[in-house]
């Protein structure tokens, strides 16, 4: 089955603006915490690594899942961008709560 909106291209639009506003937001305030002498708030590698992550991942989600039409592909993708972005997320708060 395939569920598809007049209005999909409009929404989906602004989910991505939305979304890259908070990466912004988030780059410039790890741009503004890179010097901190305190060890347990200097994350900066971290925190480009998580952007690049997610930028990277965000392209290919936008360039591949609006051309799958076979659904067994797109939940195969859909969960390896899943897997990445837990996986870097879990890169950057794991060591913090040790």
């Amino acid at each position: 089955y395939y569920c598809h909106s007049k209005y999909r291209q409009k929404l989906i639009s602004l989910l991505y603006v939305y979304k890259s506003l908070f990466l912004v937001v988030g780059g410039y305030l790890a741009a503004k915490t890179r010097h901190v002498h305190i060890s347990a708030l200097n994350d900066s590698k971290f925190i480009v690594w998580s952007i690049y992550t997610v930028v990277l991942t965000s392209l290919f989600t936008v360039i591949v899942m609006n051309s799958i039409q076979n659904l067994r592909t797109y939940i195969a993708i859909s969960l390896i961008v899943i897997l990445m972005t837990s996986f870097i997320i879990c890169l950057v708060f794991v060591p913090k709560v040790r």
